[in-house]
């Protein structure tokens, strides 16, 4: 155990997790959801010498796009920009999480095993890998935690300055600065004055950037569905399904820890009253509600029964109701959870940050970190699984964006028929038409332009069937027509495509 408890292992963790990125990494820029509009802010700040946000964009995204442009005008490498920047940020995260993790796992074996297996879980594995602005939040979380426990009052408010840059919900982590002022209130202690400036400043700074920022149309969008839209019974069913959600989660931690299941069991089968409570919520919101988890991760589209279930169990009978998280965790969970479920979703990343607050403090319980090994071993297992599964969807993404931008080239496929696009190609291509539109009301309004079960993509051929009509992709069924003097807009494949379509030249 001694030569295992020694600096090798976070090493070898951490090669083991080069590896895995090595191996997952596209060979090219694709596009597979949101990360069209994080691609899009990169060209058109290169372009125009200034920061132009996506119009598909509700956070700020101000850092990863000045980065992602600086490293562009730097190296002309658009893949090093974006995706590598990326990969970058995945070690930095790694690396983080080992850190913020310690105090609850001392063990070297232990930590980094566990810091592996939930970098491969699949949600973590799946944002790792696709160019959005969640890598550099979650870098701006493990920082700032990490940055206050050492006491570095500085680094922890300019990781929360940077996190709101780029993703509002950032604000949140003023939550321990603020227990912290309220504690030494309540104790009679001296204001840490320091820290009262920290949050009047960032506090001060946030709202004069959301005054002075460009209104994108995603946040016109999210604004006037706030304004116009709002559903208490909703509020109270995304409330209960991140509730049920996350004290699921903050069993499994406890049960990992090694905190007795039977005690704890046989407390909750005297007083039932919370449990029940808790099984109540989570059936209602799969039967009453029909809330649920919205899910990026390819085929997990249905998870949300078997989600929610073994939360409620878990959450319900395995929960010591009489211990409470830390104030500054409850106070963070609290407005984040508030934020996400006004905007009345919840997609399956939301729930990164908070179940990662849930895990700040050990649970008080000595366990051998042998036993605590059956269960990293097994969430290594599962992370092995959902890296195979990770490899099979990106390289069916990459050849898929590869035939179909071809065969828009060569003109063997219109706009119209991309029925078996990727979501964030058929973006790039028909989400400016979308929202030109005096009738466009919704992000997604380009699927209309898609017929549906036109074009196929199998073992690297593309069948059309152009009998019939169709109806369009998008949920409502309406079809669009695409305008008739539209361009398609490219798709660069390398690099050297990159560089001319950014300089606006011919790409092929």
């Amino acid at each position: 155990m001694t030569v295992m408890e020694n600096k090798s292992v976070p090493v070898l963790s951490l090669a083991l997790w080069l590896a895995v990125l090595a191996w997952l990494a596209p060979s090219r820029v694709i596009l597979q959801g949101d990360d069209f509009g994080y691609v899009d802010s990169v060209v058109s700040t290169v372009r125009t010498h200034r920061w132009m946000p996506s119009d598909w964009l509700e956070p700020l995204n101000l850092p990863l796009t000045a980065i992602s442009a600086s490293c562009f005008a730097l190296s002309g490498n658009f893949y090093a920009s974006t995706l590598g920047l990326n990969l970058l940020l995945a070690v930095v995260n790694f690396i983080l999480l080992g850190a913020y993790l310690k105090p609850a796992v001392p063990s070297n074996l232990v930590r980094w095993g566990l810091v592996l297996g939930l970098a491969l879980s699949p949600v973590w594995l799946h944002k790792a890998l696709e160019f959005t602005g969640l890598p550099l939040g979650l870098a701006c979380t493990l920082a700032a935690w990490v940055g206050w426990r050492r006491g570095w009052t500085g680094c922890f408010f300019a990781c929360v300055i940077v996190g709101f840059l780029n993703r509002q919900s950032a604000l949140c982590l003023l939550a321990w600065p603020l227990v912290a002022l309220i504690r030494q209130w309540y104790t009679r202690e001296p204001l840490n004055r320091a820290q009262l400036a920290g949050i009047v400043f960032t506090l001060g700074l946030a709202l004069t950037l959301l005054l002075i920022a460009p209104p994108t149309w995603a946040r016109e969008l999210a604004g006037r569905q706030l304004s116009n839209g709002f559903s208490l019974a909703e509020l109270m069913a995304n409330l209960a399904l991140a509730f049920v959600v996350l004290v699921g989660w903050q069993a499994v931690w406890k049960a990992f820890c090694g905190e007795p299941i039977e005690p704890v069991w046989r407390a909750n089968l005297s007083r039932p009253f919370i449990p029940l409570l808790v099984m109540f919520l989570g059936t209602g919101l799969v039967l009453g509600f029909g809330a649920g988890i919205s899910w990026e991760i390819p085929g997990a589209e249905g998870a949300s029964l078997v989600v929610l279930t073994g939360a409620a169990m878990a959450g319900a009978w395995l929960n010591r109701w009489d211990r409470w998280p830390p104030a500054e965790v409850v106070v963070f969970i609290a407005g984040y959870v508030l934020l996400v479920s006004l905007r009345g979703r919840w997609w399956d990343y939301y729930f990164l940050e908070p179940m990662l607050a849930l895990l700040w403090m050990p649970v008080e319980t000595r366990v051998s970190p042998s036993r605590r090994m059956w269960g990293v071993g097994l969430l290594l297992v599962l992370g092995v699984t959902s890296a195979v599964g990770c490899k099979r969807d990106l390289r069916e993404v990459e050849e898929k964006t590869v035939a179909y931008e071809r065969a828009l080239r060569t003109g063997e496929l219109r706009l119209s028929e991309l029925s078996d696009a990727p979501f964030g190609f058929l973006a790039w291509k028909l989400f400016a038409t979308a929202r030109a539109r005096p009738d466009a009301s919704a992000l997604i309004d380009f699927m209309k332009y898609v017929e549906g079960s036109r074009a196929r993509f199998a073992g690297g051929t593309i069948t059309v069937n152009r009998e019939g009509g169709r109806k369009s992709i998008h949920p409502s069924r309406e079809r669009w027509t695409v305008p008739a003097d539209l361009s398609d807009r490219p798709l660069p494949l390398d690099n050297k495509e990159w560089r001319n379509y950014i300089r606006g030249l011919p790409v092929r």
